[in-house]
C-alpha cells in the first residue's frame, strides 16, 4: 500500500500556471489556492523547477518601499489570470 494515495500528478498546464505565479510575484499561498494544491507541494514543485517565490521578508520590504513611495497597498500582490476550463455554464434545467 502506498503511503501517499492521493498524490495528484502535475500536468503541463499546472506547471505553466505555477511558473506564471512565481514569476509574477504572487505568494505560494495564492498559487496553492488557484492550483487546488497544498502550499507545501507548490513550494516543493517550484523549488524542483528552479522557480522561486518571494519570501515573506522580501514581500514586507517591497510593501514598505511601495507605501513609502506613495504607492497603494493593493499593488503588493499581482494576480495571475488563467482560463479555468473546469467550470462551465451549469444551471438547473
Amino acid at each position: 500500500m502506498s503511503k501517499r494515495p492521493n498524490v495528484a500528478l502535475w500536468s503541463e498546464a499546472d506547471i505553466e500556471r505555477l511558473r506564471a505565479f512565481a514569476s509574477s510575484g504572487a505568494s505560494p499561498l495564492r498559487a496553492a489556492a488557484a492550483l487546488k494544491r497544498s502550499m507545501v507541494s507548490v513550494k516543493a514543485k517550484a523549488r524542483i523547477m528552479g522557480c522561486r517565490f518571494r519570501t515573506a521578508a522580501e514581500a514586507r520590504r517591497l510593501m514598505k518601499a511601495t507605501l513609502e513611495s506613495g504607492g497603494s497597498a493593493s499593488a503588493r500582490a499581482p494576480t495571475v489570470r488563467t482560463e479555468d476550463t473546469s467550470s462551465g455554464d451549469r444551471h438547473a434545467d
